[in-house]
C-alpha cells in the first residue's frame, strides 16, 4: 500500500502460484509536536478480507474469496505473519488463476468486532488483480 494515491495492481500469470506481501501503515499528526507520524498497523486479532470480482460493485459476487487470519493456512489462503508490524500475505493458487487473461477488481478490507475498512475498496477504490497469458 502506498501513502501517494497510486492504484494497487497485483499482476499473476495465468496457471501461477503466488504469494503477495502487504504492510499496512497509518499516519497521524502528533498532537504536541503537529509532526506527521507514521506507525504500523497493529492487526493483532483481525482477519483480512480479500476478494476478486469481475466488477468493482458490492452487489457483484467475488469470483476469489478469502479470510486471513493470524491462523489461517499459509500456503492455500495466507496469513498475518507479523501482526504487530502490520504485515500479512495472501496466497494465490494455480486453480484461482485459470481465469481468462484480463483485469479483475481486487477488494481487500481489514475487519475486527467493531469496525470494517478497506484498503483497497469498492468502486474507483479497487485495486487491480491482473491476470497475465502465460
Amino acid at each position: 500500500m502506498t501513502n501517494n494515491c497510486s492504484k494497487l495492481v497485483m499482476e499473476i500469470n495465468q496457471g501461477e502460484d503466488r504469494a503477495f506481501g502487504f504492510t499496512i501503515q497509518t499516519t497521524y499528526c502528533d498532537k504536541n509536536t503537529g509532526q506527521l507520524i507514521t506507525d504500523e498497523y497493529d492487526l493483532t486479532g483481525k482477519t483480512i478480507i480479500f476478494e476478486i470480482k469481475k466488477a468493482p460493485y458490492y452487489s457483484i459476487p467475488p469470483i476469489i474469496s478469502k479470510e486471513i487470519t493470524e491462523t489461517s493456512d499459509e500456503y492455500e489462503v495466507g496469513n498475518i505473519y507479523n501482526p504487530t508490524g502490520g504485515q500479512f500475505k495472501i496466497q494465490i493458487t494455480q486453480e484461482e488463476t485459470q481465469f481468462p487473461p484480463m483485469d479483475y477488481y481486487a477488494i481487500i478490507r481489514v475487519k475486527d468486532q467493531t469496525q470494517e475498512f478497506a484498503i483497497a475498496g469498492e468502486g474507483n477504490k479497487s485495486g487491480i488483480f491482473r491476470i497475465c497469458k502465460q
